[in-house]
């Protein structure tokens, strides 16, 4: 019996936040570094994540690595637990797709 190959997918998703109240953009960025690495526990195909943020321009990034069957479902995978972090960390994502600036998924390994 031959063992499907996985491929594993590096996605970067960039988006804008809006900040109200007093709430700065670090403690944004802390919520969502924390609600990724508690996706990664419980999520085989979430390998790894990385958030950094751009204070001047109101921009948060995260850098996910997963693994899937395609590299659309690895991919998909990111964009998911980017966005599950995002409510978790008390975000709403109205326009979910809009709000994506960048997502530059690449394919790192087909083994």
């Amino acid at each position: 019996m031959t063992q499907q190959q996985r491929v594993m997918v590096v996605s970067e998703i960039e988006f804008r936040v809006s900040i109200g109240g007093d709430t700065d953009l670090e403690s944004i960025v802390d919520a969502l570094a924390d609600e990724l690495a508690s996706l990664e526990d419980v999520t085989p195909s979430l390998l790894d994540s990385t958030v950094s943020m751009d204070a001047v321009k109101s921009l948060i990034a995260a850098t996910v690595t997963t693994e899937g069957d395609t590299f659309e479902a690895a991919a998909q995978t990111a964009d998911s637990a980017v966005r599950a972090a995002v409510h978790a960390a008390g975000g709403a994502t109205p326009g979910w797709d809009a709000i994506t600036v960048r997502d530059t998924s690449e394919l790192v390994s087909n083994s």
